[in-house]
Formats: structure tokens, sequence, C-alpha cells
């Protein structure tokens, strides 16, 4: 699976993340790509919660992530 961030994320990721929590969050979205809730009416946009490590969080009151799956053929729609 490929992962693109946007650059803001990429900018201000380790003002959020130490590099283990970042590497959790990444090896989650790996491994079960649909973990996070779809918001309707954008298009398939998902949204996960996780622990702001930084700042002694859970995830509750931590941090929202949302990403995007791109569309697989098999699911008879084209690719996003």
């Amino acid at each position: 699976m490929r992962i693109a961030f946007s650059k803001a994320f990429r900018e201000l990721k380790y003002n959020y993340f130490t590099q283990e929590s970042l590497q959790m969050l990444l090896e989650r979205l790996v491994h079960a790509p649909e973990a996070g809730v779809v918001m309707r009416g954008l298009g398939g946009i998902r949204k996960i919660r996780a622990p702001d490590a930084l700042h002694h969080t859970g995830a509750r009151s931590g941090l929202r992530i949302l990403y995007a799956r791109p569309r697989s053929s098999s699911d008879g729609r084209s690719p996003a």
C-alpha cells in the first residue's frame, strides 16, 4: 500500500506524533484501511482517532486523522 501525505501533514507531523506513534498509525492504516468511520458527503473520506503522544492525551481527546483509500476496481467503481 502506498501512503501519501499532504504538505501540511508532512510539515506538522512531529508536532503531534513521536516517531513510534506515527509508525503505529501507519501500520494501523496498512493492516486495517477500513478502520475509520466514513464521513458522509465527502466521497469516501474516513476519520480515525489517535492519541496525541506528545501532549499526553488519549484517542478520544487526541488527534483526528482524515484519510482516503483508493477505490479498487473489484468493488464495481472506477479507481479514484
